[in-house]
């Protein structure tokens, strides 16, 4: 079942080989970790939204937690997401 990311915020290429977007994750997870990847690209980081945690999507968090100065871990959490959702696209 997809999920409701809209192509007007994302760029969604196919997952390739052997992959799924919710591979190893439950579909909800991707859900989010999509949803994630949608606004990163919203922000300026160039990401791939396939609902994967992949290096570049972590890299790409430790950066917007560093210009929004939270706690820098690479995941998301409440902190990450307010900030990134209240600055300027």
């Amino acid at each position: 079942m997809p999920c409701s990311t809209s192509p007007a915020r994302a760029r969604t290429p196919s997952p390739g080989p052997g992959r799924s977007s919710n591979q190893g994750q439950g579909h909800d997870e991707a859900c989010r970790v999509e949803a994630w990847q949608a606004l990163l690209n919203e922000l300026g980081y160039d990401v791939d939204v396939d609902g994967l945690h992949d290096p570049g999507s972590t890299t790409a968090t430790k950066k917007s937690q560093t210009e929004a100065k939270v706690l820098v871990t690479g995941t998301v959490d409440k902190t990450t997401w307010q900030p990134a959702g209240r600055r300027p696209r």
